[in-house]
């Protein structure tokens, strides 16, 4: 017996403890992600007269929001000086939409950063080429 009055055993039964609650947490985590997935995807559940509509709805967004984003462009090219209908305009246009990413794009990597960020939080971590151990989630925001 140790000084405390316990007895000093291998070690062997706490790291078996440990890992029986490592495996149940993880068997939690998986549980809950199926839950989840389950819960969004019975909530997604639409007729296919809704699901035209909601689709008819966001292609009338999108128009709309790569409509404001060429006026936007435009309008800074004209507040540069430049004049529509000429070659320097046009080349700033095409400038400007490669410097300014368009809703799509700006919506798109916002997505990949959530997905990005989602499977670190569902998948662990990941080292680094020195060995050092770090989340995905330090990644995702440089995609």
């Amino acid at each position: 017996m140790g000084r405390t009055g316990m007895t000093i055993g291998s070690g062997l039964e706490a790291n078996e403890r440990v890992d029986a609650l490592h495996g149940k947490s993880m068997a939690f985590h998986k549980r809950s992600a199926m839950l989840l997935f389950s819960i969004g995807f019975l909530a997604g559940c639409m007729t296919p007269e809704q699901r035209a509509e909601r689709n008819e709805q966001m292609r009338q967004q999108r128009e709309e929001q790569n409509a404001a984003y060429y006026q936007f462009l435009i309008s800074k090219c004209e507040g540069y000086g430049f004049r529509n209908g000429t070659d320097a305009f046009a080349q700033c246009v095409q400038l400007e939409a490669m410097r300014t990413p368009s809703p799509d794009e700006q919506a798109r990597r916002e997505q990949a950063i959530r997905d990005c960020k989602m499977g670190a939080l569902l998948g662990g971590t990941t080292s680094g080429s020195s060995g050092e151990s770090f989340g995905r989630a330090a990644q995702c925001d440089s995609r």
